[in-house]
């Protein structure tokens, strides 16, 4: 006998859950308890071949579920900006870097590799890092 699996099966539970929990309290104290049991990453209950952001956007909206996506990105945003602050403090570190971060290669590349695996609008992601060329913006 051939066994049918649901290449959806496990985000289709994780989104019951989910609802069902959302029913009864706040998406803070989701955020607390899926912290608590130590997941981490939603995207590992989708397929291999769908684990993007725009999938579980696309996926979570359509159930419903936007405080969820809203979560994801606000906790997505905070981690950017948690390997944007190692990179630059990394880079302030070493001695043969300028003074000045706005002039480091290194952080101007790091930065165009993190645009192309989740991409900031090139504004906000200045502005998050304090490496704005505009004054009012950092």
């Amino acid at each position: 006998m051939k066994l049918f699996l649901n290449e959806d099966l496990a985000v289709n539970v994780l989104t019951s859950i989910l609802r069902a929990y959302l029913a009864e309290t706040t998406m803070d104290h989701l955020a607390g308890m899926l912290k608590k049991g130590g997941i981490k990453d939603l995207l590992i209950f989708f397929p291999p071949n769908r684990r993007t952001d725009s999938v579980l956007d696309a996926h979570f909206r359509g159930a419903g579920l936007s405080q969820v996506v809203d979560w994801w990105t606000r906790k997505q945003n905070a981690l950017i900006k948690e390997d944007i602050a190692k990179a630059i403090k990394e880079s302030l570190e070493h001695d043969d870097q300028p003074s000045d971060v706005r002039f480091c290669p290194g952080v101007l590349v790091f930065f165009v590799l993190k645009q192309k695996v989740r991409p900031w609008q090139q504004c906000e992601a200045l502005s998050r890092s304090g490496l704005s060329p505009n004054p009012r913006l950092s």
